[in-house]
């Protein structure tokens, strides 16, 4: 058991000196990130996407991608596995203090996600005589998608 522990102890500590180079105005700085990006075309080709490639390369390559911190993700992870020890291992206040924001943070990033999902459909949808036709359409909504994107 003292094996276990000994690792268990290594990677909080491990875990603990990585959050230290972090401090409350960094991670500030990562929530005011805007929420939603545009995909570049070389990340659109990498990545599962409702539509096909030869569909992007035909001037579809102005989809939406998440852009939540992944590190943002990683570190809600974790303080929910050291929570799991129930105050065997403290967490550190600059943690704890974001993560108290985890629940609105989930719900908001799912509306997102559920935004871009939409969105991206919609433009795989559009054949080029559709997209023509709706091209005042689109232009509101891209408009409307900016504001989120600043």
């Amino acid at each position: 058991m003292g094996i276990l522990n000994d690792y268990k102890a290594s990677r909080y500590k491990g875990w603990v000196d990585s959050l230290e180079t972090l401090d409350s105005r960094m991670l500030q700085t990562r929530l005011e990130n805007p929420l939603m990006k545009r995909m570049d075309r070389t990340a659109a080709t990498e990545t599962s996407l409702p539509c096909s490639v030869t569909m992007l390369n035909k001037g579809k390559d102005n989809l939406l991608e998440c852009n939540f911190d992944p590190g943002l993700l990683c570190m809600f992870s974790e303080v929910q596995y050291w929570e799991k020890f129930q105050g065997e291992f403290a967490i550190p206040y600059v943690a704890h203090d974001i993560c108290n924001q985890r629940e609105k943070l989930r719900v908001m990033r799912e509306h997102v996600m559920l935004i871009v999902r939409a969105y991206n459909r919609i433009l795989c949808d559009l054949a080029a005589e559709e997209r023509r036709l709706f091209s005042d359409h689109l232009r509101k909504l891209d408009k409307r998608i900016n504001q989120g994107m600043q």
